[in-house]
């Protein structure tokens, strides 16, 4: 998929000198060429491209010595164009919210500070998202849209295609979606553990996670991945999932299924949330599994600030920065384009720890 010219280091730089020209209070110095780099976290040499650029145009003055400015225009500051408004579903439930704000916060946090020239707000999580977003698209307040799939959000994607909104959806919302997401390779990053534990002789794995697999699109990913992986490699294997239904009693249910299956336990454990990790690891303890000869441990999805990975749990590292960015900059680029689809995008995951698989896995994962 090529990528929106907003995603180039030229642009983003170009984007934020204009905006300043558009803030109620123009700065009377534009920042100096070396500033600039810094703060974007670009190359000095794309900021000089873009002021001489902007020099060239008759945009900006810039005098030895005294620094650049932006160019008077008829004696007074030309009319700021109208911001386009960017809005967010909400976050559903008390106990899932502090866990999904976690995880997708850092995912679109980072684009957002990046972006000076669009306004964002969240849909009010007291009434129906669709009800809002049609209310919104005709009264002309909503210009684009950032799905996050907290819940099965398959109406709020049809009013948005009926309407034309222009959206994203971070991760597709259903297996058949081919359109009109960004994600990491949360099915690419399945088959590779897959194929690892398949080529390192496991035979029996379980899957564990909080709810039902489905409604979660990094679940049914994960799971997919893997068990395609399993099919293709091993002549034989088990495959077992897990739904715990708790947050906060998840070290009993784990104690509770992994005593109940002491007879027949499996060689390796996927747990899809790194919440799942640590008491799966006390229980295993308890029970004189020895990690990772006897079974294999790997967490998927990890919020930041766990450190499972630097304790050394065999763990997926999500490219949070880049997801929000290329989501970010699909969705400028349907806005343009009249909402226009573009094809879904996934970015690869890598991985990381080490301790809870063995030698052989963590080759094979590039760990």
């Amino acid at each position: 998929m090529s990528l929106p010219n907003r995603q180039r280091p030229s642009d983003r730089v170009r984007e934020y000198i204009l905006s300043l020209r558009d803030l109620p209070d123009t700065p009377g110095r534009l920042p100096t060429m070396r500033d600039l780099a810094a703060h974007l976290g670009v190359s000095l040499a794309t900021v000089q491209s873009v002021y001489r650029e902007l020099k060239n145009a008759g945009a900006i003055t810039t005098r030895t010595g005294d620094g650049s400015f932006f160019t008077p225009v008829g004696g007074a500051k030309s009319a700021a164009p109208t911001r386009r408004k960017v809005f967010f579903n909400p976050v559903p439930g008390e106990e899932a919210g502090p866990v999904l704000v976690e995880y997708y916060g850092p995912v679109i946090q980072n684009a957002i500070q990046r972006n000076l020239r669009l306004d964002f707000a969240g849909l009010d999580a007291d009434r129906p998202a669709a009800v809002q977003v049609r209310e919104l698209w005709e009264a002309g307040e909503l210009h684009g849209l950032i799905i996050f799939p907290f819940t099965p959000c398959e109406e709020l994607v049809a009013v948005c295609d009926e309407l034309g909104v222009p959206y994203i959806s971070i991760h597709p919302p259903n297996p058949q979606t081919y359109v009109n997401f960004v994600t990491p390779d949360f099915y690419g990053a399945g088959y590779r553990i897959g194929e690892a534990w398949a080529r390192a002789g496991r035979r029996s794995v379980a899957f564990f996670a909080f709810g039902s697999i489905m409604p979660s699109s990094t679940a049914w990913l994960f799971a997919g991945g893997l068990q395609c992986a399993l099919l293709e490699e091993a002549r034989a294997y088990t495959i077992e999932r897990a739904e715990f239904r708790s947050l906060p009693e998840r070290e009993a249910n784990l104690r509770e299924w992994l005593h109940s299956h002491r007879d027949r336990l499996p060689d390796a454990i996927f747990c899809h949330r790194d919440v799942i990790a640590p008491p799966l690891m006390k229980v295993l303890a308890e029970m004189k599994v020895h990690v990772p000869e006897e079974m294999s441990i790997l967490c998927g999805l990890c919020t930041p600030g766990q450190g499972l990975a630097e304790a050394g749990v065999s763990s997926a590292v999500i490219p949070f920065t880049q997801t929000g960015e290329a989501a970010l900059n699909a969705l400028v680029g349907r806005m343009n384009e009249g909402g226009k689809p573009v094809a879904g995008a996934r970015l690869p995951l890598h991985f990381a720890g080490g301790a809870t698989t063995t030698a052989a896995e963590n080759a094979a994962l590039g760990i």
